[in-house]
C-alpha cells in the first residue's frame, strides 16, 4: 500500500510572474515551478511523479502534516547554533572622541563612567573565552572584536591583547581561524598601528556614512567638526599597509535613498567589504520624521538587494552576504544579532554581559565561575523568546521566512518585532527570485520544465 503523503504545515510559497518558489520554512531548499502546476499539484499530488519525489526530498511532502519531527530538530539545531561562543567583545573604551548623531555611547559613558578596560580584565576575558572555545573548535571561524566607544583610545591594552591572541593562535592554543577586528572611527590610525594590524592579521572596520555631505552631517568630532577627511586619510594608511579594511554604514531615513551613492563612494576609497547597519526600535523612531517604519525597511531591503545586481562577489555587503550564506546552508534565518548566546562581552569596568550596549551584567570577568556560559544566562533566555518557533508557545508562524529575533537593545523589548520581520521577509524573498536564472524562468513559464532547483538535498 502506498503511504499517503501530506503537504507539511511548514510549506511556504512565494509567487511571482506566474511562477512559485516552494520551500520548507525550517530548512529552506527552494523548488521553482509554474503557479498553475503547483495549484494542480495541491489538488492532485500524484499527477507528477518527478515533482512528487522532489517535494518529499525537500520536506514539503510528509507523512504527518504537522511535521513535529522537523520542528523538534529545528529547535535543537537553533539552540545549538545560538550557544556557540563565536564572538568575544572586549569593550576597550566606554567613551569616544566623536559625538555622532544617534550613537548610544555618550549616554552609556554618562551612566557607567568614561572608563577604559584594564589589561588584566582584557586578558582575563580572552582566557575565559579561550577555555570555552576548546569545546567548540569545529573548524569554523571565531571572532574577537576590540570595541568601544572608540577602542583606539585604549591603545596600550589593544596592543597587549593583540600580542597575546596572536601568540596563542600561532602556538595552537586558539583555533587557527580566530580572527581579530577593530571597529573604529579611524581618527587615531597611524602607520605604526596599521603595521601592527597587518603583521597580526587584524582587520579594521571604519565607520563612515558615505560621501562628505552625508557623513559630516552625522559623524562629527567632540568639537562638532566633520570627519570625512580623517576617514579618507586613515583608509589610505590602512590600505597602503595591506590591512584588511572594511566599512560600517548606518542607513537612516535621511540617507537610505542614497545607498547607491554611498556604495560607489566606499568603492572609490578602495574598500569592497562593508556592512549596512539597520536601525530598529527606539533608535529608528527618533529619526523617522515623516517616513513610516514600513517605508524605511522597504528602502533598506532595496539597498541590500541592489548589491546582488551589481555583483555580490566583487563588493561584499554584510547583510546580503549572510542571507546568501543562510540560503546556501539551508538555514531558516540569518543572525541579525548575536546577543542570543553567541557572544561574550567584557565591559570597560570588567563586568560581563551579552550585549555591548544593554547592560544586564552577569558578574565580573575575574570572579565568574569557570563553567559559566553566556548562552545559559537569564538575560539570554529572555531574549530568545523573541525568536519565532523556538518556544512551545509558538508552534507555528504565518511569516514565510523566520526571522532571528528582535534586538533587545534597539527595540527596548524582547518581544517579537515587526522591524526584523519586515526587513528579513523582503530581502529573503528578493534573493530567492534573483537566484532563478532567466533560462530556468523561460523553461518553467513555457511548460518545457516541470520544476527547477540548483541543488540536491537528502530528506529532512
Amino acid at each position: 500500500m502506498k503511504t499517503e503523503m501530506h503537504v507539511s504545515t511548514f510549506a511556504r510559497a512565494s509567487y511571482r510572474d506566474g511562477l512559485v518558489a516552494v520551500f520548507h520554512q525550517l530548512r529552506p531548499v527552494v523548488t521553482y515551478l509554474s503557479a498553475a502546476r503547483w495549484e494542480q499539484y495541491l489538488t492532485s499530488p500524484e499527477s507528477d511523479v518527478g515533482l512528487d519525489a522532489r517535494l518529499i526530498e525537500t520536506g514539503i511532502l510528509v507523512q504527518h502534516q504537522d511535521d513535529g519531527g522537523a520542528l523538534t530538530r529545528y529547535r535543537d539545531d537553533t539552540k545549538h547554533r545560538l550557544s556557540r561562543p563565536t564572538i568575544l567583545y572586549l569593550m576597550l573604551a566606554q567613551g569616544c572622541n566623536n559625538v555622532c548623531v544617534g550613537c548610544p555611547v555618550p549616554v552609556l559613558a554618562a551612566k557607567h563612567g568614561n572608563k577604559l578596560l584594564t589589561r588584566e580584565n582584557a586578558l582575563a576575558g580572552v582566557k575565559f573565552w579561550q577555555r570555552q572555545l576548546a569545546d567548540w573548535d569545529d573548524g569554523g571561524s571565531f571572532h574577537l572584536l576590540f570595541y568601544g566607544g572608540e577602542p583606539l583610545l585604549n591603545r596600550s591594552v589593544l596592543e597587549a591583547s593583540i600580542a597575546y591572541v596572536a601568540d596563542q593562535r600561532l602556538n595552537g592554543h586558539l583555533p587557527a581561524k580566530t580572527e581579530m577586528s577593530v571597529p573604529t572611527n579611524g581618527r587615531l590610525i597611524d602607520a605604526s598601528l596599521a603595521n601592527l594590524f597587518a603583521r597580526n592579521r587584524v582587520s579594521v572596520v571604519v565607520g563612515m556614512d558615505g560621501p562628505p555631505d552625508l557623513n559630516d552631517a552625522v559623524r562629527v568630532t567632540t568639537e562638532g567638526l566633520g570627519t570625512s577627511a580623517e576617514i579618507e586619510r586613515s583608509v589610505r594608511i590602512l590600505l597602503e599597509n595591506k590591512v584588511s579594511t572594511g566599512a560600517s554604514v548606518t542607513l537612516t531615513p535621511s540617507n537610505v535613498r542614497e545607498a547607491t551613492r554611498i556604495r560607489e563612494y566606499i568603492r572609490s576609497l578602495g574598500i569592497y567589504d562593508f556592512g549596512f547597519n539597520v536601525l530598529k526600535g527606539s533608535a529608528l523612531a527618533v529619526q523617522l520624521g515623516e517616513m513610516t517604519e514600513k517605508e524605511y525597511f522597504h528602502l533598506v531591503a532595496e539597498a541590500v538587494l541592489s548589491g546582488y545586481d551589481e555583483n555580490a562577489n566583487v563588493q561584499n555587503e554584510y547583510q546580503l552576504r549572510k542571507r546568501l550564506d543562510a540560503l546556501d546552508q539551508h538555514l531558516p534565518f540569518a543572525l541579525d544579532c548575536t546577543c542570543f548566546g553567541n557572544q561574550l562581552v567584557v565591559q570597560p569596568d570588567g563586568m560581563v554581559s551579552n550585549c555591548p550596549f544593554d547592560r544586564v551584567d552577569a558578574g565580573s570577568i575575574q570572579t565568574l565561575p569557570k563553567d559559566f556560559t553566556i548562552a545559559d544566562s537569564q538575560v539570554v533566555a529572555e531574549w530568545r523568546t523573541s525568536i519565532p518557533l523556538l518556544t512551545s508557545s509558538q508552534p507555528t508562524t504565518a511569516n514565510t521566512f523566520i526571522h532571528a529575533g528582535s534586538c533587545g537593545f534597539g527595540s527596548r523589548s524582547v518581544s517579537p518585532g515587526t522591524d526584523v520581520a519586515l526587513f528579513n521577509e523582503e530581502v529573503m524573498h528578493g534573493l530567492i527570485w534573483k537566484r532563478l536564472p532567466p533560462g530556468a524562468t523561460e523553461g518553467l513559464q513555457s511548460g518545457r520544465d516541470s520544476y527547477w532547483s540548483d541543488r540536491r538535498l537528502g530528506a529532512l
